[in-house]
């Protein structure tokens, strides 16, 4: 059964000092991710695309000074989604994740834009929701743990699978990487294999029925790079 992190226990003196070394957030990088698939309906190729950016912004919730991380997803070169996360990093290493506001674009059957929504919007100690661990300081196989808890709408989950991987991507190899199995109460038989290296985080993603062997869809870095505080953000 997973743990729901004790907020109430941790400490945050250099909270927006994310140095973890598998969940890194240096102001002014951007992890760029990339994937394509072939739709079984019209058997075309769709991409998608994801920038991660760990912004200059901060913002205080439950008192502790959190990062801003814009995260934008496209598909087929579309804005679908551009969510605002935080996170905090408590004395003992642990990455904290204390919420997100996600802005969902909407379209029609003719690729028309028809609105927004919030969904999957949430907020530590705001009706009720509570955060989670995103990383742990030194993540071992058999660690099983909340990343998120509010109520029917956020209720992601991780277990560390396994550490000192290697993975192959295009844009490069790394050693070290550690294994994690992301989850959710509200989406069972689903889930997400994710690779962390050390010192860039993020570098593959297999999203996966969990009954079958072969992933749905494999998510890679594709691009790492970072920015000035003055320089605008494609």
């Amino acid at each position: 059964m997973a743990l729901l992190p004790d907020f109430a226990a941790a400490t945050f003196s250099n909270s927006t000092n994310i140095d973890n070394a598998f969940f890194p957030l240096p102001g002014g990088t951007i992890n760029s991710y990339g994937a394509a698939l072939i739709d079984p309906e019209t058997g075309e190729e769709e991409t998608e695309r994801n920038d991660h950016f760990a912004t200059f912004e901060t913002k205080i919730i439950e008192g502790v000074e959190t990062v801003v991380v814009r995260d934008t997803a496209y598909a087929d070169g579309v804005l679908v989604e551009d969510t605002l996360d935080w996170y905090a990093q408590a004395d003992d290493g642990n990455v904290w994740y204390l919420g997100e506001i996600a802005t969902n674009y909407n379209y029609n059957d003719e690729g028309e834009f028809i609105g927004t929504d919030f969904g999957g919007s949430w907020e530590a100690g705001v009706d009720g929701a509570a955060p989670g661990w995103i990383m742990r300081a030194a993540p071992m196989p058999g660690d099983s743990y909340f990343q998120e808890f509010y109520a029917g709408v956020a209720e992601d989950e991780g277990e560390v699978i396994a550490t000192g991987l290697t993975v192959e991507t295009d844009f490069g190899s790394f050693d070290g990487v550690v294994k994690i199995l992301d989850t959710s109460g509200l989406e069972p038989g689903v889930g997400a294999y994710k690779y962390f290296a050390p010192g860039v985080g993020l570098v593959l993603e297999e999203e996966v029925v969990l009954s079958e062997d072969e992933p749905e869809l494999v998510i890679e870095i594709t691009n790492r790079r970072e920015v000035d505080v003055s320089a605008p953000v494609d």
